[in-house]
């Protein structure tokens, strides 16, 4: 088995963790990058003391676990631990599903009661275990296996520190932001969309947003995202659903498509009526038999089926990089279970290596995926923000691209943003404005605002320095170097600096106090002193006259937005009395 390049860099990680003694990792690896190619390559890259276990979450990623294993290690026995299928006690590898070997049901003490099938596995006998998917790995049935094999981290009694625990995810950001630092020491590599769609191992998106007349703002949320049953009453209707048909036709006709649906009747239901418009479409849903749902997987992938429908079905384990469309028809709070939704559009065809070989033969593919065009449909939702491509990308949920490149698109953005000042950036509310064009303008135009940041309340309390909150986390600039601070995949923080936009990792924090000290400790004394003399001026707010006044002055400001209103409403938030007064101050001074 071909490793790509940065596959290799991760294996070496992965190695060079396990000789420093750091045995339970995590891996991050958007869909589409292969995380099967890097575990399959693990039996022979780690010195083991015995087997690998592979815990995986679905049937179809037994199969094609088991297919990757044995192509990148020929001489391995890999056997099956799932349903009627038993193991080998000579396998070498075992991959196991997590609904067979998973349990729940401890005794009086509080202690795990094994199943007998994870008892026909003896651990002594397991060095490797890998947790596939493992943002689901919290659940109590994941956590139970992790016991039985003693990789548990957070309980010396369940805890071998000599045996390697690999954790492998696409999205280790979950809706009930529940960190994985239960389960995870150390972060081994990070390859998101955004770094797979820049160095061509995926394709661009490209985004559209349908709004639809259904309200969704007094569906409950249950674990982080909406309670299925009344989400499902809400949005499975004649009206939406010959909606969601008449738009795919409109903007993606004759593309194979996946549509994401709430649940099995809404996958029934649309499916139906994508037939009664001329598209050739099937549900598909876990109560199938396994041999009716391989069928109708086979021939989507042939192109004799246009459509499938599905709620979960095809979140992990279908795999076909010939898919060019993505219809998010139900709406989600989930980043995990969206990212995982449009990660089945991503992987671009042909693949970037066999592209390449061909070319440098001197062939052309007849035909080259351009993108994957991702169709959000958006609910009407005064209460809830809604995962969306822009959201991905930090932007506002609400944002139309318009069929624009997402990734193009938000580099623009960015190359704008970089010729804003560094006083100035913490004016930008990239994530606040739901049209293109004002969201182009607004960083345009935000030099002719003459103030100073606002600092994050929580921030506050913690320093002194006017620290700028951003879509990925907090930042402080000077001329000649920035700090920034980001959430990581453990809830909590790391820490980077640098000059020129080249950002150095410095540090990991548990908490956003110990990451502001690490940050500022960065910092040299005329930096502190430059950082802390930027600080606004008291917090008396500007009065009503101010303000008016200021709309009056500011004319290209109060174009930034809406409307007059929302100008001043903005001036209120974020400046005080002696800011407004330096502002105004500025204004006439231009005027005279």
């Amino acid at each position: 088995m071909d490793l790509r390049p940065y596959q290799l860099e991760d294996l070496e990680k992965i190695k060079d963790h396990y000789f420093q003694g750091k045995r339970r990792l995590l891996g991050v690896a958007a869909t589409g990058l292969g995380k099967t190619k890097i575990f399959s390559s693990l039996y022979q890259a780690i010195p083991r003391k015995g087997k690998m276990l592979v815990i995986v979450n679905r049937e179809e990623l037994i199969e094609q676990s088991k297919a990757a294993i044995e192509l990148a290690n020929p001489d391995l026995k890999v056997g099956i631990e799932q349903a009627e299928n038993r193991h080998s006690p000579d396998d070498d590898v075992v991959i196991a599903s997590i609904q067979t070997i998973g349990g729940v049901k401890q005794n009086e003490a509080g202690e795990p009661e094994f199943n007998k099938r994870i008892k026909n596995l003896n651990p002594d006998d397991f060095h490797i275990i890998v947790a596939d998917e493992a943002h689901r790995a919290l659940a109590k049935s994941w956590i139970q296996a992790l016991k039985f094999f003693r990789v548990y981290k957070s309980d010396e009694k369940y805890n071998d520190p000599e045996k390697l625990l690999l954790c492998l995810t696409a999205t280790p950001n979950r809706a009930d932001n529940k960190g994985l630092k239960e389960i995870c020491d150390d972060i081994a590599f990070v390859r998101d969309i955004r770094w797979g769609i820049k160095n061509e191992w995926l394709c661009d998106i490209e985004a559209y947003k349908v709004n639809t007349r259904v309200d969704i703002s007094d569906v409950k949320i249950n674990a982080g995202d909406f309670d299925n049953r009344q989400l499902s009453n809400k949005i499975n209707t004649p009206a939406r659903n010959t909606l969601v048909a008449e738009k795919y036709l409109e903007l993606a006709t004759g593309k194979k498509a996946l549509f994401f649906t709430m649940d099995i009747a809404h996958a029934k239901d649309l499916a139906e009526e994508l037939n009664c418009q001329g598209v050739k479409a099937e549900a598909v849903y876990s109560g199938m038999s396994r041999t009716e749902r391989k069928a109708k997987f086979t021939a989507h992938k042939k192109g004799e089926i246009q459509a499938l429908c599905g709620a979960n079905i095809f979140l992990e384990g279908y795999d076909d990089p010939t898919i060019e469309v993505v219809c998010m028809v139900r709406p989600t709070k989930s980043n995990v279970l969206y990212t995982q939704a449009i990660g089945r559009g991503l992987r671009p065809f042909p693949a970037r290596e066999k592209l390449e070989a061909m070319r440098a033969a001197g062939q052309e593919p007849e035909w080259i995926k351009p993108a994957c065009v991702v169709i959000d449909f958006v609910d009407v939702s005064s209460r809830h923000n809604l995962i969306t491509v822009p959201t991905l990308f930090g932007l506002n949920f609400n944002l139309d691209l318009k069929g624009k490149k997402a990734l193009k698109t938000l580099e623009e953005i960015e190359e704008k943003i970089e010729k804003v000042p560094n006083a100035k950036k913490a004016l930008l509310r990239i994530d606040e404005f739901d049209d293109l064009g004002k969201l182009s303008g607004h960083i345009e135009k935000i030099d002719l605002l003459i103030a100073a940041p606002k600092t994050p309340e929580e921030i506050t309390p913690l320093s002194e320095l006017p620290w700028i909150k951003t879509s990925k986390g907090y930042e402080i600039s000077t001329p000649d170097m920035n700090v920034r601070i980001e959430l990581n995949a453990f809830n909590g923080y790391s820490v980077y600096s640098g000059k020129n936009g080249h950002q150095k990792y410095i540090a990991s924090a548990r908490n956003l106090g110990e990451a502001i000290k690490v940050g500022e400790s960065k910092l040299s004394d005329n930096q502190y002193q430059f950082s802390k003399n930027s600080s606004k001026w008291g917090g008396t707010p500007p009065t009503d006259a101010q303000v008016k006044l200021l709309c009056k002055l500011d004319r290209s400001g109060v174009n930034m937005f809406r409307s007059r209103e929302e100008y001043a409403d903005y001036i209120l938030r974020t400046f005080s009395k002696h800011q407004v007064s330096n502002m105004i101050t500025e204004h006439m001074s231009r005027r005279g």
